[in-house]
């Protein structure tokens, strides 16, 4: 996809979310223009289209908390970005594709970090079945709410939330033992385990959003190769479907995300 398919990123976004000193007052659906916005140009592209990812980060933002309490500064605040975008993402729901907001268990310096996720809900449910040994063992079935899946992960041993989250971002099994086992052995030694990265291109850029650490020197298996090959498919059906939505445009008519996705819906 060449730059002139793609909307600018709604940076601004960062802004309205989390603690800033001015915020712009964004409505629900500008809001939530803005949030496929950033599923569909990064990785939570390959969570709309058919799953390959079960669950993507959608973003990132964080409130401000006092460094004794641990309470945050400004709770109605807090409480009204909050509710505004539960309803952002009930606008970006439907009977495959839910939202999700977590909050990190880790708190860094004087903030809280929250996370918005996006899931395929038939894709999270089959690799949970595929799963059952691991997933079992937190008592995790899978018609349970991604909500109780998540709580129970973000608060688990590391070794075990980081084969969660793995397996639940859809990194080939190879790359999550690598992780984990690199992790333990980091630990215990003080050895850092060096490493490479399989980047997967998403439609905003080649680098940096759908990627998973493997060892120095890895030639790419089989299950890397699959998931490349997948992705590339789904990108390019993207593509194509921007393409499409973009000719029906009036002239006048500016594209959005959000009409994007109703456009869809409706093919």
């Amino acid at each position: 996809m060449t730059s002139k398919h793609l909307l600018i990123i709604p940076f601004y976004l960062i802004a309205y979310l989390g603690t800033a000193q001015s915020k712009p007052e964004l409505d629900p659906i500008t809001l939530a223009d803005s949030l496929i916005q950033l599923v569909i140009e990064q990785e939570g592209l390959y969570t709309l289209y058919g799953g390959l990812k079960p669950i993507s980060t959608v973003q990132h933002f964080s409130y401000a908390i006092d460094s004794i309490s641990g309470d945050y500064i400004h709770k109605g605040e807090i409480k009204k970005d909050l509710i505004r975008l539960s309803q952002s993402l009930k606008l970006l729901s439907n009977d495959s594709i839910g939202y999700t907001v977590i909050p990190f268990k880790m708190v860094s310096g004087k903030t809280k970090t929250f996370e918005i996720l996006v899931y395929h809900k038939a894709a999270l449910k089959n690799m949970i079945s595929d799963k059952t040994d691991f997933f079992l063992r937190r008592g995790i079935l899978p018609d349970d709410n991604i909500e109780k899946l998540l709580a129970i992960y973000e608060f688990e041993d590391k070794y075990d939330r980081y084969r969660a989250y793995g397996h639940l971002f859809g990194y080939p099994d190879h790359a999550v033992d690598f992780f984990v086992n690199s992790a333990r052995s980091n630990d215990e030694t003080g050895k850092f385990v060096e490493r490479d990265f399989n980047q997967i291109p998403v439609a905003s850029g080649q680098k940096g959003r759908f990627v998973y650490a493997v060892p120095k020197g890895y030639e790419l298996g089989e299950s890397d190769e699959e998931i490349m090959l997948r992705a590339g498919i789904l990108l390019a059906k993207f593509q194509h479907d921007w393409e499409m939505y973009q000719s029906q445009l009036n002239p006048e008519e500016n594209p959005s995300y959000l009409h994007f996705l109703y456009f869809l819906a409706e093919q």
